[in-house]
């Protein structure tokens, strides 16, 4: 994730179709929760 548009910070109902979410969030935009792989960059 570069970006901190609303179409990106509220994918919840994408996140919950994938087998294994994986975020890399360089922007810290999306917020933490359970099931998914989340890892910052640069912060």
């Amino acid at each position: 994730v570069v970006t901190d548009w609303p179409e990106i910070t509220t994918l919840n109902e994408e996140f919950d179709t994938m087998a294994t979410p994986v975020v890399i969030d360089g922007r810290h935009a999306i917020d933490r929760r359970d099931g998914i792989v989340y890892e910052g960059l640069t912060w």
